[in-house]
């Protein structure tokens, strides 16, 4: 209980003050307080039909060849058929045991991966699962029940902070806007969602009435060298993507509808909505009455207005609404 209250007391205040890439390595720091180890790695996955799929994950002092190698032997990983057989229960592992397969035996090896003590618990609410597993390169050192006994108590209590990271870098990237029209969400690199304000699911709904989630439009880019200008721009919503470690923070602002006028029927409509004629327009731009008839036509029909006094009143309330 004592090395629980140190590692749970440190946790939340850290959720709350680390940013996504700082929180995982900072938790593994808090698990050293209760249980010696020399690597970890920690993230969200599932486990379905299909097999295993990692979500995102946080290695700790492990090269990222180490998970690169599990996703070609993750088929031969013990661990995950008794996650099935023991939902929640802390494993142990050791890479001389005589069940383990030669492949999986010679990744454990290769990785200094000896002793292995790990738990899986299953959230619900996102269909994923929380996991963290530590490591031992001392083949005379195994983790004992105690060890067990901790993480198994700790997980619970990580996988609720790693929630409140999430939501805290969620209200943070919102803070001051004061835009209804402007939503955050955090994905995986697959697309596949975690956490997402309120706004979220009915902003990108605007845009795609089917979408039901949990994994994003397949149009929406998820580019990591594209260093924050991927997304997707839509008739009624624009969606911007920026990696942050293993993760996606997905900002979605509602497009005002004077976006989808040409430059040329953003201007005729601003200047007429502003109090001149169609004649006065035209003299304005040098254009042809006719033409400028023409141009307020079909702003008329894009902005789904009748008269000159809806027009100015919608360009009034969403003035500013496209970012730059």
């Amino acid at each position: 209980m004592q090395a629980l209250s140190a590692v749970v007391l440190d946790l939340y205040p850290l959720a709350l003050g680390a940013t996504i890439s700082e929180f995982e390595p900072a938790v593994f720091e808090l698990l050293q307080k209760g249980i010696a180890f020399d690597s970890g790695w920690m993230g969200r996955g599932s486990i379905g039909n299909g097999g295993a799929m990692m979500h995102n994950s946080c290695l700790y002092r492990l090269p990222l060849e180490c998970a690169l190698e599990w996703e070609r032997l993750k088929h031969e990983d013990p661990s995950l058929k008794y996650h099935r057989a023991r939902p929640s229960a802390a494993l142990t592992l050791v890479a001389a045991d005589a069940e383990m397969t030669p492949a999986f035996r010679a990744y454990l090896e290769k990785y200094d991966l000896t002793q292995g003590l790990m738990c899986i618990i299953d959230d619900p609410v996102l269909g994923l699962n929380a996991f963290v597993s530590l490591y031992r390169n001392d083949p005379q050192c195994p983790f004992s029940q105690g060890d067990a006994d901790l993480l198994e108590a700790s997980l619970p209590h990580i996988a609720s902070a790693t929630n409140i990271n999430r939501i805290q870098q969620i209200a943070k990237l919102k803070a001051g806007t004061g835009d209804s029209r402007f939503a955050v969400a955090i994905c995986d690199g697959f697309g596949t969602l975690q956490f997402a304000d309120s706004g979220f699911a009915d902003l990108m709904l605007l845009q795609w009435p089917d979408w039901k989630g949990p994994a994003l439009p397949a149009a929406v880019a998820l580019d990591p060298s594209a260093r924050g200008k991927s997304g997707f721009v839509g008739s009624r919503i624009m969606v911007e993507t920026r990696h942050v470690a293993e993760l996606v923070v997905v900002r979605v602002r509602k497009r005002s509808v004077a976006a989808s006028l040409t430059p040329r029927e953003r201007e005729v409509t601003r200047l007429f909505a502003g109090g001149l004629t169609y004649k006065e327009v035209a003299r304005r731009l040098e254009l042809a009455p006719s033409t400028v008839k023409h141009h307020l036509r079909n702003a008329y029909s894009k902005l789904g207005v009748q008269d000159k006094g809806k027009i100015a009143s919608l360009l009034s309330q969403e003035s500013g609404s496209e970012p730059s």
